[in-house]
């Protein structure tokens, strides 16, 4: 909708991006605060996001509570819901809604997540990608869990193995 109401205006598309995510900081303020919670735990979590994991993550949310949220943020046109969980309709959508999430909160986010993937799903390769975004010099935590996925990596994609050692060394 925005590229044809810039086009039929003469307007130039390059700063659609900046008006993206302007719209969607409006759309987030605009529905419950669990709701909100929701899009930006399913953003960070960056792929289809089971309920159960989402309530258990959400802290205090209820598989209801979850699927609510879930019907709000369908309502507006933002998540879609299915028989595997919840996801963004598309992914500018979600990179928009992570853009907006502010650093502390994005970090703790994946921190939330990469351990919830290595305590319950006991999968490093899945937490890699939480541990990689936040990782710093020093992070015990994030070294450990990237030579974990190296680890259980090596046989079958070497090269990845070898790309999240160089990541945890570094």
């Amino acid at each position: 909708d925005g590229l044809a109401w810039r086009k039929a205006r003469g307007l130039a598309p390059d700063s659609m991006h900046s008006e993206l995510l302007e719209g969607m900081h409006r759309r987030l303020q605009s529905v419950e605060a669990g709701t909100a919670a929701l899009m930006r735990l399913a953003a960070v979590w960056g792929r289809t996001l089971p309920v159960e994991t989402a309530s258990r993550l959400l802290g205090d949310a209820t598989a209801a509570g979850v699927m609510h949220a879930a019907r709000e943020a369908e309502a507006n046109g933002l998540l879609a819901s299915g028989e595997h969980g919840v996801g963004f309709r598309h992914d500018l959508v979600r990179e928009a809604v992570y853009a907006g999430i502010p650093p502390l909160e994005r970090e703790a986010l994946h921190r939330l997540c990469g351990r919830y993937l290595l305590a319950v799903e006991l999968s490093a390769l899945a937490a890699a990608p939480h541990f990689r975004a936040v990782a710093v010099r020093g992070d015990e935590e994030a070294v450990h869990a990237l030579e974990r996925a190296a680890a259980d990596s090596a046989a079958t994609m070497p090269d990845q193995a070898a790309e999240l050692a160089q990541e945890a060394f570094a």
